[in-house]
C-alpha cells in the first residue's frame, strides 16, 4: 500500500501540472472535442509517466559510497527515522481510509444507478434503452447504453433530451467518468483530481449541446429547456446528467464561434508542463519524500526474543554500550552483539563495501535496511531487505550482512535465543 501512496503522489504532480497548463491557456476555448482529448491526455500522462523505468529510477532511488560515516552519525539517522515512523504510518492509514471511503461511495452510486434503471419502464430503441421514471425528481441522465428520464420530461421535450443523451452514449462519456472517479479515489487529497473531473464533465455537456444544435434544434428553445431543468436533482457520480455543468457557461459556448486553428496550437503547452512535472519529481527533496513514503511500514518493526514479540526501535536493535555491559550477567535478557561492539561493526561494513559499478554510473545512493536473524550459535542468517534503494545496492547490503562473522547471541532468561535484528547500510557518493 505504501508503494501505491508513493505512486499516487508522483502521479498527482503530473496531474496538477497538466491541469494548471490546461486551465491557464485552454479551458476558455470553444473546442470541446480537442479539449476532451487534451484532458484525457493529461490523465494518461499522469497514470503512465510515473511507471516508466527511467522516471522510477530517478524519483524513487537515491545515490551511494559508504564514505566513512561515523557510528554516531548513522545512529542519528536511525533516531530520526524512528521518531517519524509512527506519524508516517498514521498518515498512510488516513490515505488508505480516504481511498476506501471514495471507493465505497462509487460502489454505492453504482448500486443506486442499477436500482434506478431496474425500477423504470424499459423501451428498447436501436443502440440504447430508454428508461422512463414515473414521478421522479431526477434530471435526465445517461450511462452505458441507458437513457434515463422522468415520464414528464419525455412527454414535454423527449426528442431534444434523447439527442443530447445519445451524444453522451455515442462518445463514450461514461467511460471517461469512470476513469475520473478512479483517479479521484487514488488521489482524493489532490484538488487537481476533482477539478479535472469537473472540467471533463463540462466538456461532455458542451459536446452533447453541440450535437443537439447540429441535429437542427432551435437554439433558443433548447436553452430554455436547460434553464427549466437546471433545478432537477443530479445523479452524483458515474452518469452524465443533463444539468451537471454551469448553465451560463454552456449557453455562452453555444453562442460562441469555434476556436480558430491557430489558437489550438496552445495545446502544445502540455509538453513543457509534463517536463516541468518531471523536473519537480526529480528534485532531491521530492524524490526523498517519495522514497520515504514507499517504505513506510504499516506497523513498527519488532524483535523476536524467546517466542515473544516486543516492539523495538531501530536504535535499540543496534548493539549499544549498555547491551555490551550486560554480557557479564548471562542471566539477564540482552540483544545479540557484533564482536567488538558497534564501532567494530561499522568499521567492518565500511571495509567490506564494494560499491556496485552500475549504481555508481547511475548516481544512486540511499539507506538500505536489512533484517536478519542471529541464531543461538551467533551465526547470521536469512538477510532480507526491508527498505530498498535499488537492486544493486540492495544486493550489496545483503552481501555485507551475510559476510559478517558470528555475533555473541542474544539471551533470554539466561538461555541463548534466536533474535531478529535490523541494521542500516548507508550508501553515499561524493
Amino acid at each position: 500500500m505504501s508503494n501505491i501512496a508513493a505512486y499516487s503522489l508522483s502521479s498527482g504532480i503530473f496531474l496538477l501540472a497538466g491541469y494548471l497548463a490546461y486551465k491557464w491557456l485552454l479551458s476558455t476555448e470553444n473546442q470541446p472535442g480537442l479539449n476532451r482529448i487534451l484532458l484525457l491526455t493529461i490523465y494518461f500522462a499522469a497514470i503512465v509517466l510515473p511507471l516508466l523505468p527511467a522516471i522510477d529510477l530517478v524519483a524513487h532511488h537515491g545515490v551511494g559510497q559508504m564514505a566513512g560515516i561515523a557510528p554516531e552519525q548513522l545512529q542519528g539517522h536511525i533516531i530520526e527515522a524512528d521518531s517519524t515512523t509512527r506519524w508516517k504510518s498514521a498518515i498512510l492509514w488516513i490515505y488508505m481510509a480516504g481511498v476506501a471511503a471514495i471507493l465505497l461511495f462509487i460502489i454505492g452510486a453504482f448500486i443506486r444507478l442499477l436500482g434506478i434503471i431496474r425500477g423504470g419502464r424499459h423501451i428498447k430503441s436501436g443502440s440504447y434503452t430508454l428508461i422512463l421514471l414515473a414521478d421522479s425528481p431526477l434530471a435526465p441522465f445517461s450511462w452505458l447504453r441507458y437513457i434515463v428520464m422522468p415520464l414528464k420530461d419525455y412527454n414535454e421535450s423527449g426528442p431534444a433530451i434523447i439527442t443530447h443523451e445519445q451524444a453522451h452514449l455515442r462518445l463514450g462519456h461514461w467511460a471517461d467518468l469512470l476513469m475520473a472517479d478512479a483517479i479521484c479515489a487514488l488521489m482524493w487529497y489532490n484538488p487537481a483530481s476533482w477539478l479535472m473531473r469537473r472540467e471533463l464533465r463540462n466538456i461532455h455537456e458542451y459536446q452533447a449541446d453541440r450535437a443537439v444544435l447540429r441535429a437542427g434544434a432551435d437554439a433558443r428553445q433548447y436553452q430554455i429547456l436547460l434553464i427549466k431543468k437546471a433545478a432537477g436533482q443530479r445523479f452524483p457520480s458515474l452518469a452524465n446528467s443533463l444539468n451537471h455543468s454551469k448553465l451560463k457557461k454552456r449557453i455562452t459556448m453555444m453562442c460562441t464561434n469555434s476556436t480558430r486553428g491557430a489558437r489550438r496550437l496552445r495545446a502544445l503547452v502540455l509538453g513543457p508542463a509534463m517536463l516541468a512535472a518531471l523536473a519537480v519529481v526529480n528534485i532531491p527533496a521530492v524524490a526523498s519524500v517519495l522514497t520515504d513514503v514507499s517504505n513506510v511500514p504499516l506497523s513498527e518493526p519488532s524483535a523476536v526474543i524467546s517466542g515473544k514479540v516486543t516492539k523495538k526501535s531501530p536504535v535499540s536493535q543496534t548493539p549499544t554500550p549498555q547491551a555490551q555491559s550486560s554480557e557479564a550477567d548471562p542471566a539477564g535478557d540482552r540483544l545479540p552483539m557484533f564482536p567488538g561492539g558497534e564501532e567494530a561493526m561499522f568499521r567492518f561494513m565500511i571495509t567490506e563495501l564494494e560499491y556496485p559499478a552500475e549504481a555508481k554510473e547511475a548516481r544512486q545512493q540511499g539507506r538500505v535496511e536489512v533484517q536478519f536473524t542471529v541464531g543461538t550459535d551467533g551465526k547470521v542468517s536469512n538477510p532480507t531487505v526491508v527498505r530498498s534503494v535499488c537492486e544493486s545496492l540492495d544486493r550489496e547490503a545483503v552481501r555485507i550482512v551475510s559476510s559478517m562473522p558470528a555475533w555473541t547471541p542474544g539471551y533470554s532468561d539466561g538461555k541463548a535465543v534466536a533474535c531478529t535484528m535490523l541494521i542500516p547500510v548507508q550508501f553515499k557518493l561524493d
